[in-house]
């Protein structure tokens, strides 16, 4: 096959990719809009200031070129409600990586929580982590939870009163959800996972879920 033939196919490959990409990304956006919609909440595909106002979140800070886009938002009573889609880039060259996972974020002055952030425990590479001093506060009480989840934040004596027997037995039923949260805020998401739009309501009541466990107690 000549060269300038294998050329033309590789560009032709590549121009369909992007466009299929694109045309994916314009289907979501519009579904995301539908169910802003149906949720009585208002759509803005740029996510406009999102970000900033989460900034004190670790996941806000992640990586580099990070963007928010469809974003669903509004009011419910004393709850500021944010749902987006957000991306951060890891690593260079062949090692680029670019993460995307759907966030709802909570904001309520009735949220009175330390800065804390909490994932899922990646097993071999976070106890390798530990070993050498990096920073996951267990609970001998509650040892399903210090293997499910690493937790760190900057007040660790504050963190500990913060995060009850309750609280504790709670998010162990909170199987591959992250969360992050800080005085007025919290996070959840499903670290690297974009919900689809039919699913927004139940990452919502997830989210509604933690709230009322922080709140309420």
């Amino acid at each position: 096959m000549p060269t300038l033939l294998i050329l033309v196919v590789i560009a032709s490959l590549i121009g369909l990719t992007a466009w299929h990409s694109h045309k994916k990304s314009k289907e979501r956006t519009a579904a995301f809009e539908q169910q802003a919609a149906s949720m009585g909440l208002q759509f803005d595909p740029d996510a406009t200031g999102v970000r900033d106002r989460l900034i004190g979140m670790k996941l806000m800070t992640a990586g580099r070129g990070q963007r928010a886009r469809n974003l669903i938002s509004g009011d419910a009573g004393d709850v500021k409600i944010s749902i987006f889609d957000y991306q951060y880039t890891t690593g260079s060259g062949k090692n680029s990586r670019t993460h995307i996972q759907t966030v709802v974020a909570l904001e309520s002055a009735e949220i009175q929580a330390p800065s804390f952030s909490m994932r899922q425990q990646n097993g071999f590479l976070d106890r390798i982590g530990k070993f050498f001093g990096g920073q996951d506060i267990d609970f001998e009480s509650h040892p399903k939870f210090s293997e499910m989840f690493v937790l760190k934040g900057p007040e660790e004596k504050i963190i500990r009163s913060f995060f009850t027997p309750e609280l504790l037995t709670f998010f162990e039923s909170k199987v591959g959800h992250c969360v992050e949260g800080a005085a007025g805020q919290i996070i959840l998401y499903k670290n690297g996972q974009r919900t689809s739009p039919e699913d927004v309501k139940d990452l919502l009541a997830s989210a509604y879920e933690v709230y009322g466990h922080i709140v309420d107690g």
